[in-house]
């Protein structure tokens, strides 16, 4: 890196404003400094999240405060300093209370048992007196700094609470709710005697057994969850809804999405293809019986008897399940069901901007018969494992370098291995 050069005397201000500034850049751009700084950019071009880099590099506060203006906030702004002051204290607390290995937290929402041997750790006190943030970005900065690690592992939960802060899909939660729910309600009903029905009055109907509904995850859950993933944005979160259809037979699950397309409940333009999954029933082999027995029927046939027809047909399960992820325990090759990823276009009225604003918001459609949906139940000791491999997994990534000083003083600990996401699963993955 070069300098220009200047044609003024020695002694003149321009000439020593330069010399001085290239004696601080040489003071930072040491040859160890040089490499890590370009590391920062090799981490970049291999697409290595934020959340898994070792360190940042800022030199003094004026850096810091460049820094938290290209990320967003106006450091010049009280407002802003104080919504950031909030988060801080939000992630050094989440950290505290569901992170750091205490047999003595009691925790609510994230349960934590500790291993006997599980090390525990302390945030230093340090912390709970800090009021300007930009001393948090310096101790990130500086390895050799005792505070170091620990200002890296609270930046972490800071970057993820900034992602559900400021997302459309967190911050129009409600409206985006109420509108997927208005159109679901719309066509589910019980009749006199109690049953349950899937369809508009007028139109088509099928009788199903249960109608379920999930509904936003705690704020601690989805940091949690989004710490254990790549992206670590807040619009990977595709089960923040989660809506499950119970149906009396297998069969019903496929005539359960008919009815969903011709209502215009859901639009299969809107459907995610890559998160899609079905390990229920083995599409092709169930069309082409059902094909064989049309063929069979009257040229001239009624939707009810179509639905009749599918009733009679054995269902097989698929022999490949696509999103197979042995982390999941619902996508295990026991667990049966269809998932769809739906992802409608929400308009709301922005009253800030005076218009109204569209956004696309996720959510998950489960279908499954009530004799899986029963056997899957059966397995919720492995959706409890399942939960506590995800904390442990949060912990490690957040507090890896930390966890290692108890056993390794090296002040540059090798960088954890990024973590692999699979499908959320509505109504159990939460």
């Amino acid at each position: 890196m070069s300098l220009p050069s200047s044609s003024s005397s020695a002694t003149s201000p321009d000439h020593a404003a330069n010399h001085s500034a290239e004696t601080e850049l040489a003071a930072y751009f040491t040859y160890d400094t040089l490499r890590l700084e370009l590391d920062s950019i090799e981490s970049a071009l291999q697409g290595i999240s934020t959340i898994d880099r070792k360190r940042l590099f800022i030199h003094h506060n004026d850096e810091a405060e460049a820094f938290i203006e290209n990320y967003g906030y106006n450091w010049s702004e009280e407002q802003d300093r104080t919504e950031l002051l909030a988060i801080f204290h939000e992630a050094c607390t989440f950290i505290n209370d569901h992170l750091i290995p205490n047999p003595d937290t009691l925790v609510k929402e994230i349960t934590s048992p500790m291993a006997p041997d599980e090390p525990v750790l302390r945030m230093p006190e340090a912390f709970a007196d800090l009021a300007d943030l930009r001393q948090l970005l310096l101790w990130a900065s500086d390895v050799q700094h005792p505070h170091s690690r620990w200002a890296c592992a609270v930046l972490k939960v800071i970057h993820t609470i900034c992602h559900i802060d400021n997302t459309l899909v967190y911050k129009f939660y409600d409206r985006a709710k109420q509108h997927i729910f208005s159109h679901y309600q719309s066509v589910i009903r019980r009749d006199e005697a109690g049953r349950l029905w899937l369809g508009p009055e007028d139109g088509l109907n099928l009788n199903i057994a249960d109608f379920e509904v999930k509904d936003k995850k705690s704020r601690n859950s989805m940091i949690l969850k989004l710490l254990c993933k790549k992206e670590n944005v807040a619009e990977m979160l595709f089960d923040l809804i989660g809506i499950r259809i119970i149906t009396h037979t297998a069969a019903d699950t496929l005539l359960a999405l008919e009815v969903l397309r011709r209502a215009n409940v859901i639009l299969f333009t809107n459907v995610l293809p890559n998160r899609s999954r079905n390990s229920l029933v083995d599409y092709h082999a169930f069309k082409a019986q059902l094909e064989q027995r049309l063929a069979a029927e009257p040229q001239a046939i009624t939707l009810d008897r179509v639905f009749e027809l599918f009733k009679t047909i054995p269902v097989q399960y698929p022999e490949n399940v696509d999103g197979f992820n042995p982390d999941n325990p619902d996508s295990l090759s026991d667990y049966r069901a269809i998932h769809i990823t739906e992802r409608p276009l929400i308009r709301v009225k922005s009253e800030e901007l005076g218009r109204a604003i569209r956004f696309y918001f996720p959510y998950e459609l489960q279908l499954v018969d009530l004799a899986h949906h029963q056997e899957n139940l059966s397995g919720q000791s492995a959706h409890a494992r399942y939960k506590q491999n995800k904390l442990r997994q949060a912990r490690k990534r957040v507090l890896g370098p930390l966890l290692k000083t108890l056993t390794n003083p090296s002040p540059n600990p090798e960088p954890e291995p990024e973590p692999t996401d699979g499908p959320a699963i509505a109504g159990a993955s939460s």
